[in-house]
């Protein structure tokens, strides 16, 4: 097995999914099951130019003539799900929702309610030019790519205390608040080092 990492944008993967050069055939990939709010959260992320993890492929032996060039087809083992919604936003198939304006320059943004066509020109092209980083296998065996998947996917789940915190607003006051006596003795360790005391503090 060997592994090189190279660079694409946006727009180079939809134009590949689109020709054929980028694919999922491979029998570890699962269906498209992301629905509209964590697609409109990726194109938020991208759009607010925040990091987005890399995506996994296989260059496989297969070519493709594109343009009177032979193009290597890299099969996709992670990031099918991200990979397939910048095609479906590019071409305008589901409308952004649920997402918090932010401000670029002196100019507040609201995503919300646009399809790509309906987003200015600057930025349609930033969001196609953002680059990602893609890591290619060469001689993979099954075997190993079913470890690899394993291993890529082996992260606990945050969960809801600690997705709520991620997305506080204030999270110093809180931990301020939750650090009163009034918590800390009254609750055991184990639900203190579980972000209890910060959970109440934000439910109230």
């Amino acid at each position: 097995m060997t592994r090189a990492a190279i660079s694409w944008n946006i727009n180079q993967v939809v134009k590949g999914i689109g020709n054929g050069t980028i694919t999922s055939d491979n029998a570890i990939q699962r269906a498209f099951v992301w629905d509209k709010k964590r697609m409109s959260l990726l194109i938020d992320t991208v759009l607010r130019d925040y990091t987005i993890p890399p995506i996994y492929t296989i260059r496989t032996t297969e070519t493709i003539k594109v343009k009177g060039k032979e193009v290597s087809v890299y099969d996709l083992i992670d990031g099918k799900q991200r990979t397939t919604t910048f095609a479906k936003f590019m071409n305008n198939e589901f409308v952004l929702e649920g997402l918090e304006p932010f401000t670029v320059g002196d100019e507040e943004v609201d995503l919300n309610g646009k399809t790509f066509e309906e987003l200015d020109e600057d930025m349609q092209d930033a969001f196609k030019s953002y680059g990602l980083t893609v890591y290619y296998f060469s001689d993979i065996t099954d075997e190993e790519i079913a470890d690899m998947m394993s291993r890529l996917n082996n992260g606990k789940p945050l969960t809801g205390v600690e997705n709520a915190r991620i997305k506080a607003k204030n999270l110093p006051a809180i931990q301020k608040l939750a650090g009163h006596n009034l918590f800390t003795n009254y609750l055991s360790d184990a639900a203190i080092k579980g972000y209890v005391n910060e959970d109440i503090v934000m439910k109230l």
